[in-house]
């Protein structure tokens, strides 16, 4: 079981989750709790099979000692059933907490970008619509993705996109669409969407985080192998990121 010192760790998690945010340290911890529950789960598989040799040696006569060792060996069982359900619990939050990240870090980055647009490019901003901008189109979209209106939220990146390709938002739009067809679990289409910020916008900004996400994808579809060269691809390309350092954390638990 896990100890108790161990519990505010779930209070600490449901609150950043609630709250759409978390520092770096906190996912660091996350991931430091991730892989002691898998070492209690090692140790427990441990335990579970010394007690199957123990059942196999032990004589069919002497029932009282083989009902203790019965008993034992199902209340290890459950254990290990119920750190795997945490370990799943915290591969999902962390999912999701990195998920919220990204999105707040793109709005400040495209808050940032705006703040310093230079003159010789004002008038071409001013050019596009006031009732149709890509600025609108995105800002609007985001509002629909964080009140969990996906359907609205698809088609407002969407529309971004076919009105505006070559806008400063597109490269966001296109990977905040892969992230709804991941929430949705469509991975398949999400995948696809992913690959899109790859093959379209191969110097945005986006490109680390939909490698990521591809791998996530192909481990979710129960294809290790693919997914590992994706998780590596995202190492390799962007070493000194938050990409590569969950990149890393998931080749830990597939090896």
């Amino acid at each position: 079981m896990i100890p108790k010192t161990h519990f505010p760790l779930w209070i600490l998690l449901t609150f950043f989750v609630i709250m759409g945010c978390a520092s770096r340290g906190d996912i660091v911890q996350f991931k430091e709790d991730m892989v002691y529950l898998r070492g209690q789960v090692e140790r427990l598989r441990d335990e579970n099979n010394e007690i199957k040799e123990q059942l196999r040696s032990l004589s069919r006569s002497d029932a009282t000692e083989l009902d203790n060792v019965q008993r034992l060996r199902a209340d290890l069982l459950s254990q290990i059933d119920a750190l795997n359900q945490k370990s799943l619990f915290i591969d999902s939050k962390l999912e999701d907490v990195l998920n919220r990240i990204m999105m707040l870090t793109d709005e400040v980055e495209q808050q940032s970008a705006r703040r310093f647009v230079p003159d010789s490019l004002q008038t071409e901003n001013n050019e596009e619509s006031v009732s149709g901008s890509s600025k609108e189109l995105y800002d609007s979209a985001i509002l629909d993705l964080r009140q969990s209106n996906h359907p609205l939220a698809l088609q407002g990146f969407q529309e971004l996109l076919r009105q505006y390709p070559e806008s400063a938002h597109a490269n966001s739009a296109q990977y905040l669409i892969g992230e709804i067809f991941y929430a949705k679990a469509e991975y398949d289409t999400a995948f696809r969407e992913f690959q899109k910020v790859i093959t379209e916008y191969p110097n945005g900004e986006k490109v680390g985080a939909a490698l990521l996400k591809m791998g996530y994808c192909l481990l979710q579809q129960n294809n290790p192998e693919e997914a590992q060269q994706y998780l590596n691809a995202v190492i390799q390309q962007f070493p000194d990121t938050e990409e590569a350092n969950l990149a890393r954390a998931k080749l830990s638990g597939i090896q």
